[in-house]
């Protein structure tokens, strides 16, 4: 017969549902829209500043900058908006001419520096608030 003491494992286990449960609230927490918020804010401006070239697009020297509001609403983190609904994150401009511009010209997208930033966002608050020791 083999016997081993289970507290650990049910330790480790209640700390993994913590953990689950806290990547499953994240889009409640106003921190981490906060530093999502941030990461926007970045992706935005290395959109525009290559003239959507960052996510494949060609705005043809085209800086689609008249007054620079649109702009603005997108890489200053604490003007960007979220829908947030079921499954998804929507993120807009507090602009509302900006769906008309995105028909022409797209913006709206992320690059893979974004991906890569979100990544390690995710880790970062893991390891800041989780029980586990993530990497």
């Amino acid at each position: 017969m083999i016997q081993f003491d289970v507290s650990g494992f049910n330790a480790v286990i209640e700390d993994l549902e913590y953990d689950m449960r806290l990547l499953i609230n994240l889009l409640d927490d106003p921190t981490f829209l906060d530093l999502l918020r941030g990461l926007l804010a970045n992706n935005f401006d290395r959109v525009w500043g290559s003239q959507g070239a960052s996510i494949g697009e060609d705005w043809d020297g085209r800086t689609l900058v008249k007054t620079g509001r649109l702009r603005a609403s997108l890489t200053r983190p604490g003007q960007i908006q979220f829908v947030i609904s079921n499954d998804k994150v929507t993120f807009t401009s507090s602009v509302g001419y900006d769906k008309y511009v995105n028909d022409m010209y797209r913006f709206y997208g992320v690059d893979s520096t974004f991906d890569s930033a979100l990544g390690d966002l995710v880790n970062g608050y893991l390891r800041q608030y989780g029980k586990l020791q993530w990497s």
